[in-house]
């Protein structure tokens, strides 16, 4: 399941019973205060489990909420 920072944050803070409450913060902004790194932030990063399971590892769960939900017991 493909997940934005944004929705995974919200995901962990609804497991945890507490509020998200992180402002967006615009594009320039980051730029003037990071320069360079921000492109890190704004461009995110992809990636797969597909190299793992193909290589026989098996996820305990699939899902991002049972997960953790799992670990947050």
């Amino acid at each position: 399941e493909d997940a934005r920072n944004r929705d995974l944050m919200n995901k962990v803070a609804h497991a945890l019973h507490r509020p998200f409450l992180l402002p967006a913060v615009p594009r320039f902004i980051l730029r003037m205060v990071l320069g360079e790194l921000s492109m890190v932030i704004l461009e995110g990063s992809r990636v797969s489990g597909a190299r793992l399971v193909h290589s026989g590892f098996e996820f305990r769960h699939t899902q991002l909420e049972p997960a953790l939900r799992s670990l947050l017991q």
